[in-house]
């Protein structure tokens, strides 16, 4: 070795122990390891090129642009493709755009177009749209994410005519990009989609996507209340477009979903439950406990509990009903304890009488686990007074003994 040459050594740790890579710095352009020198085809050798991805140093992009080129292991290119995309920099985004035109697997070419997105440049861009044009369906799908990524609105009108595509993975990718783009003007299309889309799974693609886009104009809301109230329509298009419906977050939204509480359908009841919450608090308060009492199906009680843990301050008396009622079903009671735990202490300490009922040797172990370490974090002289009353029973359980000892109350 000449002295003024350098040794980089980068040292891989894989399953059959470290690998230790040689980044020599060679005069005639062999600035990088050579492809020969990463370990075997197969899964160490994929380690390898993934480590490579996070040195990013220019001797690792070399490696990893031939290894893009040449490697015969499809997996390799792959990871190959997928590391080139955190390293950025022109190099990376001509090797990016070379594997996404000329590779011969589309596995290798999807993968080079959504590296691509992470790399907003006007080279990779121009090639990310004509690839929304090719005939392999997932390079198009690929192509699809990576212009999502760049968020350039001007892609617009590149994807839209694809929510029309016949292949009905590269039309629900089209619904999941225009959300993703977050360009108002998209609206009208997915509004249409959402209408019309061929299948179920690109309709809710396309209710889900509008929520993304934050418009909360009368005709999207009322469309997506349409569906969402419509017999006709399939089960998971309508959840899709009240789950929809409550991300918005508007008010004007909640007079479908409040209608959906009481439906026939159990996992309409449970979206409708969440949306409620997100759209319109002040209706949910007035709503949810009634619900909570009547509710037809353990599902629905427990969904109902959940949702109130979203806004708990609201709920507390009927959270407290819920703990405190030992026909419920546990589970839902142990949701209605993990909300209340998000309640301030000083809310909690007008009910802590009602709390200290829950301490009960009949009551199920993990109920009384609940009950104690709510009640432990409640500053209340009755609540403490009856934990270290409880605490001296006899033939308490140990997870109990154990909840007692970490809210600082002694058993004896």
């Amino acid at each position: 070795m000449a002295e003024n040459e350098t040794v980089s050594v980068v040292k891989v740790s894989g399953p059959e122990g470290d690998i230790e890579l040689n980044m020599q710095c060679l005069s005639a352009g062999k600035s990088d390891i050579a492809i020969e020198e990463l370990p075997p085809p197969g899964e160490e050798r994929r380690h390898a090129v993934r480590k490579l991805g996070d040195a990013l140093g220019p001797e690792s992009l070399r490696t990893l642009d031939r290894s893009l080129r040449i490697d015969p292991d499809v997996q390799v290119r792959i990871e190959s493709a997928r590391s080139i995309g955190r390293a950025g920099g022109p190099v990376a985004v001509s090797a990016l755009i070379r594997g996404l035109q000329e590779d011969s697997r589309v596995e290798v070419r999807a993968q080079a177009a959504r590296s691509l997105g992470r790399l907003p440049t006007p080279e990779s861009y121009s090639a990310l749209i004509k690839a929304l044009q090719d005939s392999a369906a997932g390079v198009v799908v690929g192509a699809l994410e990576g212009v999502a990524k760049q968020g350039n609105p001007e892609a617009l009108s590149h994807i839209e005519p694809l929510l029309n595509n016949p292949n009905t993975q590269i039309a629900e990718s089209a619904c999941v990009a225009l959300g993703e783009l977050q360009n108002p003007s998209a609206g009208q299309a997915l509004i249409r989609t959402l209408q019309m889309g061929a299948t179920p799974g690109i309709r809710s693609r396309s209710a889900l996507s509008l929520a993304q886009l934050g418009r909360i104009d009368d005709v999207t809301l009322q469309t997506l209340s349409r569906v969402a109230l419509s017999r006709e329509e399939d089960l998971a298009v309508r959840a899709a477009a009240i789950k929809a419906l409550g991300l918005l977050g508007s008010p004007k939204g909640s007079a479908a979903v409040l209608e959906l509480l009481y439906d026939r359908e159990s996992l309409l009841r449970k979206f409708a439950v969440f949306a409620l919450v997100e759209a319109d608090v002040e209706r949910a308060a007035s709503s949810l406990p009634k619900l909570l009492k009547e509710a037809p199906d353990v599902t629905v009680h427990r969904a109902v509990t959940t949702a109130m843990g979203l806004a708990p301050e609201r709920f507390v008396a009927a959270l407290v009903d819920d703990v405190t009622n030992p026909s419920e079903d546990a589970e839902a009671r142990l949701l209605a304890f993990t909300a209340l735990d998000d309640v301030a202490h000083e809310q909690l300490r007008e009910f802590a009488a009602r709390l200290t009922t829950v301490l009960d040797v009949r009551e199920p172990v993990e109920v009384q686990v609940a009950a104690v370490r709510l009640l432990g974090k409640v500053d209340s002289e009755s609540a403490r007074s009856q934990l270290r009353r409880f605490g001296n029973l006899r033939d308490l359980d140990l997870e109990v003994k154990r909840a007692l000892e970490d809210s600082r109350v002694p058993d004896r």
